[in-house]
This record gives C-alpha cells, structure tokens and sequence, in this order.
C-alpha cells in the first residue's frame, strides 16, 4: 500500500492536496488535505488520515480471503466425493 500525491491546486490563501491510497494499480481510497508549501509534517498527516481507510481495506480483504478459503474446502470435499 502506498499513498500518491495526485495534485496540488491553490485554494484561496492556500493549496489542497489530492491524495490517493494504492493497493498496487487498485485505487483503494481518495482524501484531500490543505497543504502549506515546504509542510515537514505532510506525509504524516496522510497517513494519519488514511488510517481508517486502511483499517477497512485489511478488515475487506480478511474477509475475501476467508470467503476464498471456505469455498476451496468445499470444492476440496465436493471433489474428494466425485472421487468415491
């Protein structure tokens, strides 16, 4: 998983930052935050306000692979009765 700086736009006085959370070429999530030119504490700021973002992708994919796993026992014992 990684976090892509998409673009800065100027926003008045300011400049928001688009954000995207990457799980290989998968979009998992966008976000956007103000930016200040030069920000030291930018990047963790993204992360912390991917947090939940990625929270919910691991708790997802925990899921399917559970689903994964319980249909590949079933196949597994449907197949070993064909067997028989």
């Amino acid at each position: 998983m990684k976090i892509i700086l998409d673009q800065v736009q100027p926003d008045g006085e300011r400049y928001v930052a688009y954000l995207r959370l990457m799980d290989g070429d998968k979009v998992v999530a966008t976000k956007t935050l103000p930016y200040a030119l030069g920000e030291e504490e930018f990047g963790t700021k993204a992360q912390d306000k991917f947090k939940a973002a990625v929270a919910e992708w691991k708790t997802k994919q925990a899921g399917i692979e559970q689903a994964r796993q319980e249909i590949e026992t079933a196949l597994a014992v449907i197949e070993a009765g064909k067997e028989k």
